[in-house]
């Protein structure tokens, strides 16, 4: 029989019968003790502990109270490569450095090892994400660049798929236990809720063009590895654009992390996350707001989602993120108070707003109906408000297709023009498209601030005070987008 190493208190090394809830990986005799050693536990204690329930899957709540601003993770990928989208289209139709995840705009620069064309320098060709991955296969495989076989943007979905079949152990190592990078991998959630046959229907190309062009018959043997691979990716990978240096090309790169995939979704999240620079993309998530002990950490998979109202948010989630977000801003029509999908009521003298039902991708029928409960207007059927809001969206996306082309005095204008002519008259003034123009006009005019005249100085204060109100509701707290506004 084997005997049991008791446990013993990290202060006085007698029995340890108080465990600390937080981290569960270390021990106290007494509450004393346990408050004693907490200056020096605080360090090394998880913040977060790991839950589950049917809705939300796996997830992490707090252990304990934390502070605004607060971080709480610092975490390296699984795997990263150039960015995709669930359905395999890249943001651009470039080719990517498989190191640094820039466009290539010069393919001049090669790896020497496997002639795959590389951006910045010999430094990428020595990064552990290509140079101990695929690099070593096509080297082996005598696989040349470019698989004619491959668009662009499936050749980088496969890409960081084959990257982390790359985790697996080989069969001459098949008596080792799986890697560990591979075990977290397969561990991840990869089923959707919402039935997308796009991402399945592209695997299904792309497995066996990978493997006759990369002849990866062995590796590629189980579909079902390829398909769980690409599933996890689709649910739990982070995305990102950013420029590192100026006078570069942004770095476009898809993560996949251990515990940050373990955060909870929220379109309205009390956690925000960035990627650091390549070649490491380190992940980092701190507390945007205060966090009771027991409160689900969300973060948003994709803060661009945010700038949508309801209805196009909720489809762009499904589409691209594979689930239905039941969130208190997605779960309220009003999206709390916000009205960004509303358009204003009809009826004269009545200031409510039409607003979409909580359900209306899953009625047959949907009904929107006027927020103000006096109000004895028509409820009117959804095809017909959802066809006024595409005119005014085809108007504003023409503005933007011809608006790198005009001056900037013209584009303020025609923006000035498309917020004046729709805000409150037919669409709430915090509707996502008034909102989008908004933005553009802050975002433009702040780039020629010291060019302005005090009348175009106020109308920018204005319109950086207008959407920061809307901020104040749908990001509160620490967030980037509060900080956008907040010093004006």
């Amino acid at each position: 029989m084997e005997s049991t190493k008791p446990i013993r208190c990290a202060i006085c090394a007698n029995l340890g019968l108080k465990q600390c809830q937080a981290c569960q990986k270390i021990f106290y005799c007494s509450i004393e003790h346990q408050k004693e050693d907490w200056k020096r536990h605080r360090a090394e204690c998880s913040p977060f502990i790991l839950r589950s329930n049917d809705e939300l899957g796996r997830h992490f709540v707090a252990a304990r109270k934390i502070r605004a601003g607060s971080i709480i993770l610092d975490e390296y990928p699984l795997i990263f490569g150039p960015r995709w989208s669930s359905i395999g289209q890249t943001s651009k139709n470039y080719e990517y450095c498989l190191s640094c995840c820039k466009p290539l705009l010069d393919k001049r620069n090669i790896c020497q090892k496997c002639t795959w064309p590389l951006f910045c320098s010999i430094s990428c060709t020595k990064t552990q994400a290509h140079a101990e991955n695929e690099c070593r296969l096509f080297v082996k495989k005598k696989v040349k660049y470019r698989p004619i076989v491959l668009p662009s943007p499936a050749l980088y979905r496969g890409i960081i798929i084959l990257r982390a079949l790359l985790t697996k152990p080989t069969r001459s190592n098949s008596n080792q236990s799986e890697s560990s990078v591979w075990k977290l991998i397969t561990n991840l959630q990869y089923e959707r809720s919402d039935k997308s046959t796009n991402g399945s229907q592209l695997d299904n190309q792309l497995i066996n063009q990978f493997r006759s062009y990369f002849k990866l018959k062995n590796l590629l043997d189980n579909e079902n590895e390829w398909t769980q691979v690409s599933g996890a990716i689709d649910v739990n990978a982070f995305s990102l654009e950013r420029v590192e240096n100026e006078g570069e090309e942004a770095s476009e790169v898809t993560a996949l992390f251990d515990k940050a995939s373990l955060f909870a979704h929220s379109c309205i999240p009390n956690c925000t996350w960035g990627i650091g620079y390549s070649p490491k993309f380190s992940m980092r998530i701190r507390t945007s707001q205060a966090i009771e002990k027991g409160e689900i950490l969300t973060v948003s998979y994709n803060p661009n989602w945010g700038y949508f109202g309801n209805l196009k948010r909720m489809k762009m989630i499904g589409d691209t993120g594979g689930f239905r977000c039941n969130c208190r801003r997605c779960a309220d029509p009003t999206e709390l108070n916000t009205f960004m999908s509303s358009l204003t009521c009809p009826l004269p003298n009545c200031t409510g707003n039409f607003v979409p039902p909580v359900n209306s991708s899953t009625e047959k029928f949907p009904i929107w109906t006027c927020s103000n409960n006096p109000c004895q207007c028509i409820v009117c059927p959804e095809t017909e408000l959802l066809q006024l809001t595409e005119n005014v969206e085809q108007e504003w996306n023409e503005i933007i297709s011809n608006f790198k082309f005009l001056p900037v005095s013209v584009s303020v204008q025609l923006m000035g023009k498309f917020i004046s002519s729709h805000s409150g008259t037919m669409l709430h003034r915090h509707h996502w498209l008034i909102q989008q123009a908004s933005r553009t006009l802050v975002r433009t005019v702040g780039n020629h601030i010291k060019e302005l005249s005090a009348h175009h100085l106020i109308d920018f204060i204005t319109q950086c005070r207008y959407l920061l109100e809307i901020a104040n509701i749908l990001n509160p707290g620490i967030s980037l987008e509060r900080g956008k506004f907040i010093i004006f």
